[in-house]
């Protein structure tokens, strides 16, 4: 297996449970006003810093396996990832007109509250989580291709 392989299924495991935890919270919890209550806000702190830290220690564990065992990338690791990002761009600007797109008719429809800034944030990591698992797959997809 190669570092970019190891690098994908470590992007899929942390960014993937990163978005099951989400999605389960604010389906119990609702999605519009979460930023108010202290519990909610804090769980989705502590769920994208778990993240963070776990997706840091995984590259980190890639990187020094790799730096040890002297692995190089070659012309067909580097055609790959060429191909890999440029699939992987359209899909997360895809990722952000849709969630743009949903903000708005929420919050058009719903005329007596604003946005929170906690969205702005939220749209950021989630469109770059996007990005990075689309990066991801496509890796795994193009290796079991070559």
């Amino acid at each position: 297996m190669t570092v970019n392989q190891k690098r994908a299924w470590g992007n899929i495991i942390v960014w993937g449970s990163f978005l099951v935890a989400s999605a389960i919270v604010l389906s119990v919890n609702g999605t519009i006003f979460f930023w108010q209550e202290d519990g909610l806000r804090n769980t989705f702190y502590a769920i994208t810093g778990a993240a963070f830290v776990a997706w840091f220690i995984i590259m980190l564990v890639v990187w020094l396996t790799a730096s040890r065992s002297k692995i190089t990338a070659d012309e067909r690791d580097n055609e790959i990832m060429s191909r890999v990002n440029a699939t992987a761009g359209p899909i997360a600007m895809t990722a952000v007109a849709a969630s743009a797109l949903a903000l708005m008719i929420t919050y058009l429809e719903d005329k007596s509250s604003l946005m929170s800034p906690y969205f702005l944030i939220y749209i950021i990591i989630i469109n770059v989580v996007v990005y990075w698992l689309a990066q991801a797959i496509n890796t795994l997809i193009a290796y079991r291709r070559s």
